[in-house]
């Protein structure tokens, strides 16, 4: 279920609202939670 890979997951991937298929190998934007959440 998505929702339970949250509880698993220390961040985000943030793509482009436009972006095809990502390619294994591509740079891609990651936002951890922590950054999100005001974590240290």
């Amino acid at each position: 279920h998505i929702f339970s890979s949250f509880s698993l997951g220390n961040c985000f991937i943030v793509l482009e609202r436009d972006r095809g298929n990502v390619d294994v190998g591509e740079w891609v934007e990651v936002e951890p939670f922590n950054a999100l959440f005001g974590g240290l």
